[in-house]
């Protein structure tokens, strides 16, 4: 396979790329230059395989070496004087929005830590070329599903090779919230984590934040590889986090904690396989707090008009962005000097509602 290849992407006042962090005209979402950030986009190109589970439950190849030209999405200090951590971001399926830079972008800019968003999942590359900004992204293209594993994967080995700009990467931080949150889990859990690695003989991620995602929630706690993969039984033990040689945190809200308690496992302090479980009460799977997104007034300005998209319980006012920035920063003081995250008690579903 040959070598992916990266291009930046000019950004301007009137070319701006899709879920930028500011829109000054209408003084909407984050503005980088007051925290000394800068924002930038790139093409990215390479090739990628299509997988799903063989019989034996190893990955065997659908499709392989299938050339795909995604983005990404680069937030990072300007003067280059960052902390050397590298958060990672699949970006989601509902118009490639950064769930996790909305709730922990005051933390990133405070530790002058570095984010980066990837487009992912093949429909909201159609979306990009066909209907947002079809010059801008008009190369654009992830022609299957099940490419995903394999864009992330060559994107973080390029960020950490210096492709995107120098981030000067030190530790990754692979995270993501709902959708996104569970993609995080197949990486870890389905064999992608141990084949990752570093020219140094190092994994490329060292740590994983999985938000409000429930691991024993069917499909949407642990989806297939492909379209030609089926569904991961409910007793299968890979929907229970084994951090394999790395750190990984299960951030979950009220709502998923009812589903997620049969797969749920105790916290640990091994340094290889470091994990914890934090369950917020009084939280739901979508806050009422305001957001600092842009994609959807970008995208119903390119004339897109997308259903309405239906909350099935009522939004909670409590902060769980807040305990998210706390997680974070717990990893980040166990990454940088080898300090234990703090444990916290799992009552919402094991003590109080569900008394044994």
């Amino acid at each position: 396979m040959s070598r992916p290849v990266s291009e930046s992407i000019p950004i301007g006042r009137r070319s701006l790329p899709f879920g930028t962090a500011f829109l000054p005209e209408l003084s909407m979402g984050v503005d980088l230059s007051r925290y000394g950030y800068a924002e930038e986009e790139y093409l990215f190109r390479g090739t990628a395989t299509v997988w799903r589970h063989g019989a034996d439950g190893t990955h065997e190849a659908v499709k392989a070496d299938l050339p795909f030209c995604t983005r990404v999405l680069v937030r990072r200090p300007a003067s280059g004087r960052s902390s050397g951590l590298l958060q990672v971001e699949p970006l989601h399926p509902d118009l490639d929005s950064a769930l996790i830079w909305n709730a922990i972008h005051p933390w990133i800019l405070r530790g002058r830590h570095t984010w980066m968003g990837v487009t992912v999942f093949a429909p909201v590359a159609r979306q990009l070329t066909e209907l947002v900004d079809p010059e801008r992204y008009r190369e654009v293209d992830i022609p299957e599903d099940g490419m995903l594993y394999d864009v992330l994967g060559a994107a973080i080995r390029s960020a950490i090779a210096g492709d995107f700009g120098p981030i000067g990467v030190e530790r990754v931080i692979l995270a993501g919230m709902s959708a996104t949150g569970s993609f995080c889990r197949v990486v870890l859990q389905d064999g992608f984590h141990e084949r990752w690695m570093r020219d140094d003989k190092r994994h490329l991620i060292d740590g994983y934040v999985i938000g409000i995602s429930s691991g024993g929630a069917g499909v949407a706690g642990y989806p297939p590889l492909s379209e030609q993969d089926a569904v991961l039984a409910a007793d299968d033990p890979r929907r229970t986090i084994d951090p394999h040689d790395a750190i990984a945190f299960e951030v979950l809200s009220e709502t998923e904690a009812e589903t997620h308690e049969p797969v749920t496992r105790a916290d640990s302090d091994d340094p290889h396989s470091l994990y914890r479980l934090y369950e917020i009460g009084a939280t739901a799977h979508v806050e009422a707090h305001p957001s600092v997104l842009t994609n959807l007034q970008q995208y119903e300005r390119s004339g897109g008009a997308r259903p309405a998209f239906e909350v099935r319980e009522r939004r909670s006012d409590a902060r769980f962005d807040l305990y998210l920035r706390g997680a974070f920063e717990a990893m980040h003081r166990w990454l940088a000097s080898g300090e234990l995250p703090p444990r916290a008690d799992r009552s919402i579903w094991r003590g109080l509602s569900r008394p044994r």
